[in-house]
């Protein structure tokens, strides 16, 4: 509850003083704060306190960092802060200024009195000096009394690092490209738990961390072994970094090496796991993966044996002889996967083939479903429950789901399209994932299951734009266009749109002439930030 309540403080202080900036705002809540008996990092400058915030004429500077002194510490220099008094009332005030709470010699001001003219400011520094601070954090404050009550206060705060070094992660795929990954590390002491760590798309991360003896890895997703839309998962690891100075380590994938169970017979894979085990100095590390259908290949790299304790990888199959297997005019359909739950054909049978395109009710009209194997391509946001009811509705005696056409021939639309964005983008953190303002389209144009639209009517057509989920820094859609094709894209032609009175949606209306085979589309939508997207397709719809 703290923030609705420092809210209504802040905004009880903004219509005393209406002239005052945000941040003089919360200056002035920070310094009038009811100090507390914690450190700054803990609890900051204090609790608001809404009559002394009201009352004050004397407000201060809310904090000043005097700064991080990184290990080793003799390479770092006193960092100076301005504090800044400001006077509300319509006489000159004197404070007096002093420093509490700091390790003696840590924190010095330039001044130990000033005079804040009326309706004015007045300023000093303070100086931290990391050299003379303890290790870990030191905090404070620079208290301003008048006639020795105190009437404003500026936190403070230093910290002194401990002995820490710097290791440098590279993160390479099997190309040598550097690459994301999330990282294990564990420092190889007893009683010391591992942590995670998110390396980002420099594919570099620096950690700071204790001296000591450390082991890091990581399960990659990789490039496959089975071609270009193949995916792999490898395993790299550097099992023993003494950081007794700053280091630098490269897991680097063009190391990994293929591994594969060769038997005798056709077997397919039940589980797959992947596991590892490292231990030394009492400590004990190790992580196992189950490794998921969606990777076709695995990799791990060798490494060299660790001075100190035991490293030791393993691969574990559990292989079996395959629940299905199917064959099309003497080809064996590689990768057939029954269907969790399902039920499986026992024994050998030869069942005809039918198409039943996207496995809808209708698309089984007129097909001799009966007693055959049926093909049916998956859509997105299909029911596989209501794709299985449909073929048993139709007699089929199994039923196969791809994510491909049975023949390529049959993709008579959607021959060629061509889309172009262009957003604002900047530099984000390596711990970090932003959601760039890219702009989608859709379209909405009534066809038959085939795909195609009646010609010599007028046909409604409609376009929509929107954000990708998650987008920062977005603008509002304001443009919409739209073009239409009756030869392929060899001549286009505009179409006037009606915007529609809410969200970025257009509709229009379509001539279709006589005589063509097809319709093409090309849209776009524009945002008052600069960004836009313009989608082209070539033969989008069919007209019969």
């Amino acid at each position: 509850m703290a923030t609705p309540h420092v809210a209504g403080v802040a905004a009880l202080l903004a219509e005393k003083h209406p002239d005052w900036t945000g941040a003089r705002l919360k200056d002035a809540l920070m310094s009038s704060s009811k100090t507390l008996d914690a450190t700054a990092y803990e609890l900051g400058a204090g609790r608001v306190d809404v009559a002394a915030a009201l009352a004050a004429h004397i407000t201060a500077t809310g904090s000043a960092d005097l700064g991080f002194a990184s290990w080793p510490h003799e390479e770092n220099k006193p960092v100076t802060r301005t504090v800044t008094y400001s006077n509300s009332s319509d006489d000159p005030v004197e404070v007096n200024l002093a420093v509490e709470g700091m390790p003696a010699g840590v924190a010095t001001l330039a001044d130990t009195a000033l005079t804040v003219p009326a309706h004015g400011s007045a300023s000093t520094t303070v100086t931290g000096d990391g050299t003379a601070a303890p290790v870990g954090v030191s905090s404070g404050r620079v208290t301003a009394t008048v006639g020795g009550a105190p009437v404003a206060h500026t936190a403070l705060g230093l910290v002194k690092e401990e002995e820490r070094y710097t290791l440098t992660v590279h993160v390479k795929d099997r190309d040598g490209a550097p690459t994301p990954a999330y990282l294990g590390v564990q420092r190889l002491t007893e009683g010391v738990d591992p942590f995670p760590a998110a390396v980002g798309e420099s594919g570099t991360l620096e950690l700071r961390l204790k001296p000591g003896t450390y082991t890091v890895d990581t399960f990659l997703d990789v490039r496959g072994s089975r071609g270009e839309d193949s995916l792999g998962l490898g395993f790299l690891t550097e099992p023993e970094i003494v950081l007794d100075r700053d280091r630098e380590i490269t897991l680097d994938g063009r190391r990994l090496r293929e591994i594969r169970a060769e038997v005798e017979k056709r077997t397919e894979t039940r589980q797959l796991l992947m596991e590892f085990d490292r231990e030394a100095n009492g400590a004990s590390y190790g992580g196992a993966v189950q490794v998921p259908i969606t990777y076709d290949s695995i990799f791990a790299a060798p490494t060299r044996e660790p001075a100190t304790g035991t490293f030791e990888y393993r691969t574990v199959w559990r292989l079996g002889k395959p629940l299905l297997e199917a064959t099309v005019d003497g080809v064996r359909l590689a990768g057939a996967t029954p269907q969790g739950g399902g039920t499986l054909l026992e024994g050998r049978h030869r069942l005809g083939l039918v198409d039943a395109g996207t496995g809808t009710p209708a698309e089984y009209a007129g097909k001799a479903a009966t007693g055959r194997a049926v093909l049916v391509r998956l859509t997105e946001g299909a029911d596989p429950k209501q794709l299985a009811q449909a073929a048993q509705d139709a007699g089929a005696k199994a039923l196969f789901v791809t994510d491909t056409a049975l023949d390529p021939a049959r993709w008579r639309l959607g021959t060629k399209g061509h889309s172009e964005w262009t957003f604002r983008s900047a530099e984000t953190p390596d711990d970090r994932i932003t959601y760039l303002p890219m702009l989608n389209l859709g379209f909405d144009l009534d066809t038959d299951l085939h795909g195609d639209v009646r010609a010599g009517g007028r046909l409604p057509v409609g376009i929509s734009a929107e954000y990708v989920k998650g987008a920062t820094g977005t603008g509002t859609i304001g443009t919409g266009t739209l073009e239409v094709s009756y030869d392929e894209g060899t001549t286009w032609t505009k179409v006037a749109l009606r915007k529609a009175s809410r969200g970025a949606s257009w509709t229009g209306e379509l001539r279709v002439p006589s005589g063509v085979s097809s319709v093409s589309l090309r849209a776009g939508a524009g945002d008052d930030r600069g960004g836009s997207v313009t989608q082209e397709v070539i033969r989008a719809v069919g007209v019969k």
